[in-house]
């Protein structure tokens, strides 16, 4: 049951997944745009350079904004379902555990042990994708920071301190503000499963006893 649970939220999540992997590569894009500037307005050193700067410039602060605005959207419409797909994955692993251990037939137990893998498998495909955002996030704040700002006009150099101080808050998935989507979400998710197969097994123990 949970693993088909964990399967339809899989297929559910797709678009989601899908829009987060677009994210990612326009990140990728908005670093390439940052660190060849220079190369690109080469040519325009003696036909109006500021103008063309301040143009290029110009598109990179509003790619940067849209990147922003998108990450708070996925936030917006992930955080309920990621909230709750936490919760399954907690809940078959604490199943999985205490039927491993519970369970004298060997055929229900193997069941539920090969029930683990989609399941885990949906969940760190999840938070690995977390992960990398937060990844290139941090690739964008390195190359924002090291990007050429010397015999630039006054205005490019305000321009470049709000976008760095921009980039400080990072991009990531945190839904509910209650956790963020990354690897340390898997053991924490882990932790939890831990602690209430323990807490099953000793009521379990004291119900024999």
């Amino acid at each position: 049951m949970f693993a088909m649970c964990s399967f339809v939220g899989f297929i559910w999540f797709a678009p989601f997944i899908t829009s987060l992997f677009h994210l990612m590569k326009e990140i990728d894009i908005l670093c390439l745009s940052l660190k060849d500037m220079d190369y690109w307005l080469k040519d325009k050193i003696d036909s109006n350079y500021e103008f063309h700067l301040k143009q290029y410039f110009k598109g990179v602060i509003e790619h940067h904004q849209n990147i922003c605005r998108t990450v708070q959207e996925l936030n917006e419409a992930l955080s309920v379902f990621l909230f709750l797909f936490n919760c399954v994955c907690c809940a078959q692993i604490c199943v999985s555990l205490y039927s491993c251990f519970e369970m004298s037939d060997s055929v229900s137990q193997m069941k539920y042990i090969l029930l683990l893998g989609p399941v885990f498998s949906c969940f760190y495909f999840f938070c690995w994708s977390g992960q990398e955002l937060i990844n290139k996030n941090d690739q964008l704040e390195r190359v924002i920071a090291d990007c050429n700002w010397m015999n630039k006009p006054k205005w490019f150099r305000s321009s470049l301190r709000i976008m760095i101080l921009r980039s400080s808050k990072p991009l990531q998935i945190k839904p509910f503000g209650l956790y963020t989507l990354n690897f340390n979400n898997i053991m924490m998710v882990c932790r939890a499963a831990y602690s209430f197969f323990n807490f099953m097994h000793k009521v379990q123990m004291k119900s024999i006893s």
